[in-house]
């Protein structure tokens, strides 16, 4: 049964005014249940909820979920009672939703790992295999606080990227943008004004006043053209997986940027290695799990025949040195934590020196973008100024 949230005003036998939030199925239940509680009722209402409110529920907002969760199971409640107060201190609705249908399914039995299961939207292998281990081990509240970290550096790393590329990005946009109103506005009112100039026009002057002819004529078919493009590409990354590697295999190769992912895929691997080799999982289980976090699928397939050649009973040094896309020194490094039985460890200092690099690499990376990007957007402006501009120097010649 689906719960809403209402608004509630009561007051107690000695006359103090109350306000709350429930959720329940209906008003009429809120009611019962304030009454059971020695509250009178005044008014419950249906809650409005913001705009912010209503939205999807994104990576961040797990990791917060989860780091709550972990903390009231710290407190030795039980896992029902704690999905219920972690969802009455959610501000999203979704998550609150997602909550109490987790506490619902535990009630009725099942497990918390099984119950994330069924809503493998929000939970990935690496939730259920971290769960399962720490209901298994009697250590759940340490190994979700495990994962609330593992998350929380997982969307660090996303926002380093995310944060590398956005100016790039704005830069070129506005480049598009500024180029785009030139050509269609400022650029006819000089053809109208050169057309009775009675000389040829220069060549750099044709080539922009050709361009923006053909872009205030063919404009709109441009426009469908590249729609129909973007969303035939989103629906072919969507369908076929085959699309999805060649788009990852492509962004190794970005130049710039194709290191930016590379480091980012090998910190998110180490990462998430080093989590569940601490919390007691095999090896080949943990790089199983750890090769889908790896956020690329490049490296998610040399992973997982690493851990194929794993499984078939050799070590884990000599398995990565077959995989060229793999740096060697991260296989000797893991060779050595594995024959010390210290694996988990190395691991853990392997990730954090590849998050170090790749806040490095974003660091170089913007400082060389930068300049770069201005002169560019400088050449293309200034040279449709100076395109403009031209025939206007010349007039003195013909006169």
């Amino acid at each position: 049964m689906a719960l809403k949230g209402y608004q509630w005003e009561g007051r107690l036998r000695d006359g103090r005014l109350l306000k709350g939030m429930r959720r329940d199925s209906s008003a009429t239940r809120v009611r019962a249940e304030l009454q059971r509680d020695g509250i009178t009722p005044i008014r419950v209402r249906p809650r409005r909820l913001r705009r912010s409110q209503r939205r999807a529920i994104k990576p961040a907002d797990v990791a917060f979920m989860v780091r709550e969760l972990a903390t009231v199971l710290e407190a030795g409640l039980p896992v029902v009672q704690a999905l219920d107060i972690t969802a009455e201190s959610q501000h999203l609705a979704r998550m609150q939703e997602l909550l109490e249908a987790l506490s619902r399914e535990v009630a009725a039995g099942a497990a918390l790992s099984e119950a994330m299961k069924h809503h493998g939207r929000h939970f990935g292998s690496l939730h259920l295999s971290l769960v399962a281990a720490g209901e298994g081990s009697g250590r759940l509240p340490e190994l979700l606080a495990n994962l609330a970290t593992w998350l929380e550096r997982r969307e660090r790393i996303r926002r380093k990227i995310s944060s590398a590329l956005s100016y790039p990005l704005a830069v070129v946009g506005i480049a598009v943008v500024v180029v785009g109103l030139m050509l269609v506005y400022v650029v006819p009112e000089f053809e109208r004004m050169f057309a009775g100039y009675g000389a040829e026009l220069p060549p750099l002057t044709r080539v922009v006043v050709g361009l923006s002819d053909s872009l205030r004529e063919s404009g709109p078919a441009w426009a469908v053209a590249a729609a129909a493009g973007t969303g035939a590409l989103i629906w072919t990354r969507r369908r076929m997986r085959g699309a999805r590697y060649l788009e990852d295999r492509l962004k190794l190769r970005l130049p710039f940027i194709g290191g930016l992912f590379a480091r980012a895929a090998i910190a998110r691997f180490m990462r998430t290695l080093a989590t569940l080799l601490e919390a007691g999982l095999p090896a080949v289980e943990a790089l199983d799990a750890a090769a889908g976090a790896c956020g690329n699928r490049v490296y998610e397939a040399a992973i997982r025949r690493t851990r194929e050649e794993v499984a078939a009973g050799q070590g884990l040094r000599r398995a990565m040195t077959y995989l060229a896309i793999l740096p060697p020194a991260l296989g000797r490094m893991m060779g050595v934590g594995e024959e010390t039985g210290r694996l988990g460890e190395m691991c853990a200092h392997l990730a954090e020196r590849y998050d170090e690099e790749l806040q490095t690499a974003a660091d170089r990376m913007g400082a060389l973008l930068e300049p770069l990007l201005m002169t560019i957007l400088g050449v293309l402006i200034g040279g449709l100024v100076l395109a403009m501009y031209l025939p206007i120097f010349g007039m003195g010649s013909v006169i």
